[in-house]
């Protein structure tokens, strides 16, 4: 079983925003496969939060499923019929809570008006609680158009735009250490061809070889994992 490797610093950030006294609003962003669902899934443990994946289905769907995400916070099973239910009962919960949006930018296909909703109540109630919202997105442009965009109903919303980057090598380095016997070279080499993306690097540890170049025929010659 892989644990959660590294990131101290990225979450001491989130949780100094936390530990303020007022509402927040992270735009938590960068390539794919770098970690953001796993920094954000890191973070919420052992705090009240809720935690949602957009995906493209119907937003009945995505509703139901925030229902029964939000009976383990409150205690009961809400009736959530639109988004203006929804953000009428987040606003009302008193005590902090941390709610997270993963692929943020999908809303754009379930339901365009949902950011204008968000706005809308952003607005008007978070100044009354301490409330912690954080939207993950994969698809750079797109999310820094929904927040940059000066004719977009989030322009200048954000407390932060959290921009999440790939390991370091010397992290790279620490995380192969933790499956394979690799020396600073061979892990140097596996470094230029994976970067530090820590989906690839967990490929290369659990599939690959301390010999850089064994690993690479592996990933991209025999199981084609990394081919596309």
């Amino acid at each position: 079983m892989v644990r959660f490797f590294n990131r101290e610093h990225d979450l001491s950030i989130l949780e100094e925003i936390y530990a303020s006294q007022s509402s927040s609003l992270i735009v938590l962003y960068g390539r794919r496969r770098v970690g953001k669902t796993e920094l954000s899934k890191e973070f919420i443990k052992n705090k009240k939060g809720i935690y949602l994946f957009i995906e493209t289905k119907p937003e009945k769907l995505l509703l139901e499923d925030l229902e029964t995400s939000l009976e383990k916070v409150i205690g009961i099973k809400p009736r959530l019929d639109d988004w203006d239910y929804f953000f009428n009962q987040i606003f009302k919960i008193p005590e902090k809570i941390v709610i997270v949006f993963d692929e943020f930018q999908n809303f754009t296909k379930v339901n365009p008006d949902f950011f204008s909703k968000f706005q809308k109540y952003w607005d008007v109630h978070h100044r009354e609680t301490e409330h912690m919202f954080i939207v993950v997105g994969s698809y750079v442009g797109m999310m820094k158009k929904i927040f940059q965009g000066s004719k977009e109903p989030m322009f200048g919303r954000a407390t932060l735009l959290f921009n999440l980057k790939p390991f370091t090598f010397a992290d790279s380095f620490k995380f192969l250490n933790g499956f394979l016997d690799i020396s600073v070279e061979e892990a140097m080499k596996t470094y230029f061809m994976l970067g530090g993306v820590p989906k690839y690097l967990l490929l290369a540890g659990e599939f690959g070889t301390p010999d850089a170049m064994e690993t690479f025929k592996k990933l991209f010659t025999d199981t084609r994992m990394l081919m596309e």
